[in-house]
C-alpha cells in the first residue's frame, strides 16, 4: 500500500495542527494544539463520519481510522463540551460552512454520550452596554423571545434572574450574532486586502512607467549626443543637397546567410572526399538521424559563386521526384559514373536563385 503523510493546518478561535499517515494497519491522525478545556474532534469524509472524546489537548491526541478514509474530502471540527467551534481545517474544496462544523461538534456529543454543559448566562450578555436607552426605539438586536400574548403573572411574582428557559433561548440568537459578525469581519479583511493588493500593483505599475520613461529620455539624450559628436563642426555646405551619400553595394545572398553557415561549417565534419572532385569547394557533412542518414552542404569559389546541397544516392536516369528540376548527378568515382554519388543543388551566391 502506497504511504502517504500530509498536514492539515486547523484555524479558528484556536490553532492547531493535524497530521496525517497513511499506512498498511490504517489511518493515524495526531492532533497537536493548546486547548486547557475538555473537548471533542469530529472527523468527516465523504459519507463517513467519526468522533472521539472527551481529552484535553494538553498533548498530541492520536486517533486510528480505516485505511480506506478518503483523505481529500477530510474535514475536522474540535469544540468544547458546550458544542461551540474551538477549531477546525479541510481539505475540501469549497470548505464546508462554519455552520455544518458546529453541527458536527454537536453531533459528536450526542452519539458519544456527552451532556453538553451550559453556559454561565453572564456570558452571553459580556458585549451589552446599556447607553443612551430610550424606551421608545425598536431594539435592533432580538435577545428575548416573545409569546406575543398578555402576561398575566403580577409584578409582585416576578423574578428578576434568567431561567433555563431564557437561557436556551438566548444561544441561537447569541449564536447567530456572532457568526454574522464573524462573516462581516472576514468580508471586510478580504477588502481590505484587495485594495492594498490593488494599490500595490498600482504603485508597480508606476514605477515601471517611471522607470521606462527616464530609460527612453537617457537613449534619447545618449543619441543626440552620439549624432552631434558625430556631425563635429561642420558647415552649412556639407548639409546640401549636392552632397548626397554614397549608396551602399547590394547586400548578396551568400552574405545575408554567411554567419549561419560558419557555424554550421564549424560545428560539423567536413567531407573532403566531395572537395577532392570538385576544385575550390568546401563540404561539411550534416547527419539527420540516428540510422546514419546524412546529407552535404558546400560552397565553391573564393569569394563564393555557388551555395550547394548533396543528397546521397544511386544513379538513375532520372533523378527523386521531389528533385527534378533543381539537381545534377555527380558520380564519386569518375570510373563508375553510374555506381555511387549526389544529386547535388546549386544555388547562386548572389541571387539566391537555383541554377543547374
Amino acid at each position: 500500500m502506497l504511504y502517504e503523510k500530509r498536514l492539515l493546518v486547523l484555524g479558528g478561535l484556536q490553532r492547531g495542527c493535524l497530521k496525517i499517515e497513511r499506512r498498511q494497519d490504517g489511518v493515524a491522525l495526531v492532533l497537536t494544539g493548546s486547548v486547557k478545556n475538555d473537548c471533542v474532534i469530529a472527523i468527516r469524509s465523504g459519507a463517513d463520519f467519526y468522533c472521539y472524546g472527551a481529552f484535553k489537548l494538553t498533548s498530541a491526541q492520536t486517533f486510528r481510522l480505516p485505511a480506506d478514509l478518503n483523505v481529500d474530502l477530510l474535514s475536522v471540527a474540535v469544540g468544547d463540551l458546550t458544542g461551540d467551534l474551538i477549531m477546525s481545517g479541510s481539505f475540501r474544496r469549497p470548505s464546508p460552512w462554519r455552520g455544518n462544523l458546529e453541527d458536527d461538534v454537536r453531533l459528536a456529543l450526542d452519539r458519544l454520550g456527552i451532556s453538553r454543559k451550559s453556559k454561565d448566562v453572564g456570558e452571553y450578555f459580556f458585549d451589552i452596554i446599556p447607553t443612551d436607552y430610550d424606551d421608545s426605539k425598536v431594539a435592533e438586536v432580538n435577545y428575548y423571545r416573545s409569546n406575543l400574548v398578555a402576561d398575566e403573572t403580577p409584578l409582585d411574582n416576578f423574578e428578576a434572574k434568567p431561567t433555563e428557559e431564557t437561557a436556551s433561548t438566548i444561544l441561537p440568537d447569541r449564536q447567530a450574532e456572532k457568526n454574522v459578525r464573524s462573516l462581516r469581519e472576514s468580508i471586510e479583511k478580504e477588502v481590505r486586502e484587495k485594495e492594498a493588493r490593488k494599490k500595490e500593483e498600482s504603485e508597480r505599475e508606476a514605477f515601471r512607467e517611471q522607470r521606462d520613461k527616464e530609460a527612453r529620455e537617457k537613449e534619447a539624450k545618449r543619441q543626440e549626443e552620439k549624432e552631434k559628436a558625430e556631425r563635429g563642426n561642420l558647415t552649412d555646405d556639407d548639409y546640401s543637397p549636392s552632397r548626397a551619400p554614397t549608396e551602399l553595394p547590394p547586400v548578396s545572398f551568400y552574405e545575408s546567410v554567411k554567419d549561419q553557415l560558419e557555424r554550421l561549417f564549424s560545428k560539423n565534419s567536413r567531407f573532403e572526399r566531395l572537395e577532392r572532385i570538385l576544385p575550390e569547394s568546401k563540404w561539411i557533412k550534416i547527419d539527420y538521424d540516428e540510422s546514419g542518414k546524412y546529407y552535404l552542404v558546400g560552397v565553391i569559389g573564393n569569394p563564393v559563386r555557388y551555395l550547394c546541397y548533396g543528397v546521397p544516392g544511386d544513379y538513375s536516369p532520372t533523378p527523386p521526384s521531389d528533385l527534378v528540376g533543381y539537381c545534377q548527378w555527380l558520380a564519386l568515382d569518375e570510373n563508375d559514373p553510374s555506381g555511387k554519388g549526389f544529386w547535388i543543388m546549386y544555388q547562386d551566391g548572389v541571387t539566391g536563385k537555383s541554377v543547374l
